[in-house]
């Protein structure tokens, strides 16, 4: 009796160290990747956020992208402060010309909702985010920051985005994600 249990410890143990073994391979990563899947769902459309994206319409429209920031400046006239937050996925990190980037700052200056800028991380490891770029100062002294790198998997899906990061000085990024 007491060596049937220790026959069915080893074997256990073996076992467990087997598939610790090849789940540190990768092997069941495809597996893994499905359930993972699976355990998400659509969920319904929020009413209550708002997509203005830059498509080939607004591009036939406005002209070749980027377009120079006084394009961004005259949207958030138009939009007020009537939205809660703005973001914008699109990088403000080298000056552009003296009149787009004043006529942005002067219109970031006055609103009283927050707008959310990209920051990127050249380097992300280990939840630190490193050799970041950010926005122009003059732009991103009126606006608040989020990280923007997401994080894509073997299978080149991407199901995880960073909810924040720690930057090279010690300070704590937020991830930009509603």
């Amino acid at each position: 009796m007491r060596q049937r249990l220790v026959s069915s410890v080893i074997i256990g143990i073996f076992i467990s160290f087997l598939v610790c073994l090849l789940f540190l391979l990768g092997i069941f990563e495809t597996w893994q990747f499905r359930f993972t899947d699976a355990l998400f769902y659509e969920k319904p459309v929020r009413n209550d956020i708002a997509i203005i994206a830059i498509d080939d319409a607004s591009i036939a429209s406005l002209g070749r992208f980027p377009w120079d920031r006084e394009q961004y400046a005259k949207l958030l006239a138009v939009l007020g402060n009537k939205p809660l937050v703005v973001g914008f996925d699109v990088s403000f990190s080298e000056k552009a010309s003296v009149e787009g980037d004043e006529a942005f700052r002067a219109i970031l200056e006055k609103k009283t909702s927050p707008v959310v800028l990209p920051i990127q991380a050249r380097k992300i490891s280990q939840n630190r985010a490193l050799d970041l770029i950010f926005p122009i100062q003059s732009i991103g002294m009126f606006t608040e920051g989020g990280l923007v790198n997401m994080l894509t998997d073997q299978d080149q899906v991407t199901r995880k985005s960073l909810i924040s990061a720690i930057s090279g000085d010690g300070s704590v990024l937020d991830g930009f994600i509603i």
